[in-house]
């Protein structure tokens, strides 16, 4: 979730791998596995520019909310209670 909410703040520009694994903490060896996983759930998107592959969140399709709700579903769970009890 991390990456993902680094994408968002970096929108519409995205950002590189080595700058996501030294923004959040994650080993250069191991976060291009991670990034491919979200790209094939369809959370983030990748291009490729020259030898660089910039990485942006894919906000734009209602596949990607669909996704995030199928993940996190006790944050949808969540969201449902404090949203009723307000009512």
């Amino acid at each position: 979730m991390a990456i993902f909410r680094l994408l968002i703040k970096h929108e519409p520009v995205g950002i590189t791998a080595g700058v996501i694994a030294d923004t959040i903490g994650a080993p250069h060896k191991t976060l291009p596995t991670h990034l491919a996983i979200l790209v094939r759930a369809g959370l983030l998107r990748s291009v490729r520019e020259g030898r660089t592959v910039i990485y942006r969140s894919n906000v734009d399709t209602p596949t990607t909310v669909q996704t995030l709700v199928r993940i996190f579903p006790e944050r949808r769970r969540g969201y449902r209670h404090v949203r009723d009890s307000k009512a």
